[in-house]
């Protein structure tokens, strides 16, 4: 669920929930199964992931988040997509969630 979908319709594919944001941090909680990710002064935290392609721990690489979108929703999991330029290549990196939340 993000922040907007809270006041209206739940996540669709094709949703952009994010674009164009300069990384800010990165952090891996693996115990709990959760990612955030803080760009362009906006805190985005990926709950309850199932699997990603997104690696960490982040080291400190200046990157800027394209996009984030939905790929596919269905009830109680989101499937994304996270394109991230670093530097001068991008590298897109999927992942299948139970929640987003955006701040």
């Amino acid at each position: 669920m993000t922040e907007e979908s809270r006041r209206g319709p739940a996540p669709k594919a094709g949703d952009v929930l994010l674009a164009a944001a300069p990384l800010e941090r990165v952090e891996f909680a693996v115990v709990d199964g959760a990612i955030l990710l803080v760009a362009g002064g906006r805190r985005v935290r990926f709950g309850s992931v199932r699997a990603t392609t997104f690696l960490g721990p982040w080291d400190g690489t200046p990157g800027a988040v394209e996009w984030l979108r939905v790929v596919a929703a269905d009830a109680g999991e989101l499937c994304l997509e996270l394109r991230v330029r670093w530097r001068e290549v991008p590298r897109v990196y999927r992942m299948v969630c139970a929640s987003v939340t955006i701040e």
